[in-house]
């Protein structure tokens, strides 16, 4: 048993601290989990398509004139085609 400052701060308060996370967790496991990354991918996919859908448009059909406010732009039909590749998806 230790003594001093450091023996009573080990022995009554460090108990008392409550670790950030389950000391048995390993981070790696949570993250890299197989199903975690296919959920992920199922996810992702849809708005990647989506996105690159959107740029497609804006590429082939667009408005050449300026005046379409979705085609005109290819951020704002890519960010379209995007967001539509994920209101489908879910």
């Amino acid at each position: 048993m230790e003594t001093g400052l450091w023996g009573a701060f080990r022995q009554h308060i460090f108990p008392l601290i409550p670790a950030p996370f389950p000391r048995t967790v390993h981070l790696t496991s949570m993250i890299f989990d197989q199903p975690n990354i296919l959920l992920w991918l199922g996810r992702i996919w849809p708005v990647v398509l989506g996105g690159a859908s959107g740029y497609a448009y804006y590429r082939f059909v667009g408005c050449r004139t300026g005046t379409c406010p979705i085609t005109s732009n290819p951020w704002i039909s890519t960010i379209y085609g995007a967001v539509l590749g994920a209101m489908l998806s879910s």
